[in-house]
């Protein structure tokens, strides 16, 4: 995934940043383990990256949002309130500092 070399670095950084145990963050990925293992020995990440092992992953997705199936896609949960943003291409800081702030505003704590 040519985008996913560049936003996973960027969303590794903006991870780094947040406050300890303010923010989870993990990736999924929909690929074999042996490929997972060396995108990520390219592209390390200061996140958790599970692999999906599934058999629908785009039912899977749409489940999350994803009603194009398109890659990367991106959720932002407040799971307290069930509120959930999704952004579907390339991530950046801006857009997860948005999607957050509304998660946030739509379920203070």
């Amino acid at each position: 995934c040519a985008p996913c070399r560049k936003e996973m670095p960027a969303m590794s950084a903006w991870y780094q940043k947040q406050k300890k145990g303010s923010i989870d963050m993990v990736g999924i990925a929909l690929d074999s383990s042996d490929n997972i293992g060396k995108f990520l020995k390219q592209t390390p990440v200061s996140y958790p990256v599970w692999r999906y092992a599934g058999n629908d992953s785009r039912v899977w997705m749409k489940s999350f949002g994803n009603t194009v199936g398109g890659l990367p896609f991106t959720t932002v949960e407040a799971p307290k309130c069930r509120h959930r943003e999704t952004i579907l291409g390339e991530v950046t800081a801006k857009k997860l500092d948005a999607a957050v702030k509304t998660a946030r505003a739509k379920c203070p704590a």
